[in-house]
């Protein structure tokens, strides 16, 4: 691969959106982008050399593992398959919280193909869709609220309210709602109460 092409894979992977590491067949970082270099930054990393190029990935992930991480063991465990050979992909979603915000990642760790051997890591922040996953899911878990049954008199249609007294339904709606009405009538009760008798735009529709 010549120099030219070098600089431009790395000039592409400084402008991925994602936290990006590329790691050899030993788990070792051997490069990593801006992305990754100033969320180590913003997240108390002094010096880029601690989570860096030459500092081994699975070693991180073995060590947590030990501090009582289980996720940082199955990421380290899915990141050994992929570069033994096994795996040609990994996924994982994890939090990855601070003391002020919560935060969650997912990370997508690809094998390299051809001459060069290795892996591709990619960790993306996805705490918006997680939150909303997670909305869903639990709108999703709850019982449907059942409406309350209102009473309604059966001859002059007023409405029993929470104090068990009876008004009517424009009023009740105007007392809990603010809704304002007015008053009109409808052709057929126009027609059942006072037959024969028209109103002035229907008598001119039937000119």
């Amino acid at each position: 691969m010549t120099t030219e092409i070098t600089e431009l894979l790395a000039a592409v992977i400084h402008q991925l959106p994602g936290n990006i590491a590329v790691l050899d067949e030993q788990g070792v970082i051997r490069a990593v982008n801006a992305n990754w270099e100033r969320f180590a930054a913003a997240n108390g990393v002094h010096a880029v050399a601690d989570v860096g190029p030459g500092v081994s990935y699975l070693e991180v992930c073995h060590r947590a593992e030990e501090s009582g991480d289980v996720i940082a063991g199955e990421i380290g465990s899915g990141l050994a398959k992929v570069l033994s050979g096994a795996w040609q992909t990994f996924h994982s979603e994890y939090p990855c919280h601070s003391s002020e915000v919560q935060r969650w990642f997912d990370l997508y760790a690809s094998a390299l193909s051809g001459a060069a051997s290795g892996a591709v890591v990619c960790h993306t922040n996805i705490t918006v869709e997680w939150r909303a996953r997670r909305l869903l899911h639990t709108v999703a878990a709850e019982p449907a609220k059942r409406l309350p049954v209102v009473t309604m008199c059966s001859g002059c249609k007023r409405i029993r309210d929470e104090k068990l007294q009876w008004q009517a339904i424009e009023d009740l709606l105007y007392e809990q709602h603010g809704e304002r009405f007015s008053h009109g009538m409808c052709s057929e009760c126009i027609e059942r109460l006072y037959p024969g008798v028209l109103s002035f735009e229907e008598r001119n529709a039937t000119d």
